[in-house]
């Protein structure tokens, strides 16, 4: 991606919600499952 605006745009349009939503709703399950995101 050109940048982070760009990315954010894409990654809405294909899942119907911001990366920092996403990641707030999948940090509430991981604590449950043992899960972890890596950033980076």
């Amino acid at each position: 991606f050109a940048d982070q605006s760009h990315m954010t745009r894409q990654f809405k349009r294909t899942y119907g919600l911001t990366p920092g939503r996403w990641m707030a709703l999948t940090t509430d399950s991981s604590r449950e499952t043992g899960a972890r995101v890596r950033s980076g």
